[in-house]
């Protein structure tokens, strides 16, 4: 009874915060499967292409909680793509949704689908509320941008590194294992608490070679971890604590506090110093 009530404790709330009059049962096309329009919101049909973030909470039918990401900092993302007899219902239906949209889901499970830790769960119950959209053109246009930024991020970080290893470069700050970091241009936000969620846009060169071996522009998409968690490397983990949000900085970082005298093969060599432009946001 309890685990009953946690269920529906969480289908009121979701319900509730929507602000719901009137729910409707829709019977997806393809699938046949359905799903309930808790709410609908005042935003136009996707594309084929369109990014997607959405609210997600999965529950089981016993009231445990699979999967909570209603944070907006845990938005679940997702690309739209063509759907067809083979797509799963879950996907057709997030992809048939609109702008503002919440639903609810049921999805039955079989014997083969469940881990040990679900032996009792036979329906997962989704809730979704899609939050954000982004068009072709705007991912095209993004992508434009990140490409001009990257190109002025590369100039200025290979000058730094440059300063660097002539020791031009001043008001170094360095952390307890070693690495230094240079302040390029101060945020307005916070330091980075232990602990917190937090993004960052990164270019990172060998400092031997200073030739890039990675960078978030390319991809279009922030890297996110929990800062000081060990989710990091050892300098970057120590250095994004010494930062503030909207920071933009430098990390010098020694072999020994990044990938260790081995390197992480075959990107990384043995004994490398790691060099990153890091805009903490």
């Amino acid at each position: 009874m309890k685990n009953v009530l946690i269920l529906f404790a969480f289908a009121f709330a979701f319900i509730a915060c929507n602000k719901t009059q009137k729910s409707e049962v829709i019977t997806l096309p393809i699938t046949k499967e359905q799903y309930t329009l808790l709410k609908k919101g005042d935003g136009n049909k996707f594309n084929v292409g369109d990014n997607l973030k959405f609210s997600l909470l999965i529950l089981g039918n016993n009231g445990d909680t699979i999967a909570d990401r209603t944070d907006p900092s845990l938005w679940a993302m997702d690309k739209v793509a063509a759907v067809d007899s083979n797509t799963m219902p879950i996907v057709e239906m997030l992809y048939s949704l609109s702008l503002g949209d919440s639903v609810m889901m049921k999805v039955p499970l079989d014997s083969m689908q469940r881990p040990p830790q679900m032996a009792d769960i036979d329906t997962l119950i989704y809730y979704i509320k899609i939050t954000e959209v982004e068009s072709q053109a705007d991912q095209d246009k993004k992508m434009q941008e990140l490409e001009s930024k990257k190109e002025s991020v590369a100039t200025e970080v290979t000058d730094l590194l440059n300063k660097y290893k002539s020791g031009e470069l001043t008001d170094l700050e360095k952390t307890e294992d070693g690495t230094s970091i240079y302040l390029v241009e101060k945020g307005t936000g916070n330091v980075v608490g232990n602990g917190e969620n937090v993004s960052i846009d990164y270019y990172g060169l060998f400092e031997e070679s200073g030739d890039m071996f990675d960078n978030s522009y390319e991809r279009g998409q922030e890297l996110s971890f929990s800062a000081g968690a060990g989710q990091m490397i050892k300098g970057m983990d120590q250095a994004i604590l010494k930062l503030h949000h909207g920071d933009k900085a430098v990390l010098f970082i020694p072999y020994e506090s990044a990938y260790g005298e081995a390197g992480r093969p075959p990107m990384i060599p043995e004994k490398a110093n790691l060099v990153f432009y890091v805009d903490v946001k």
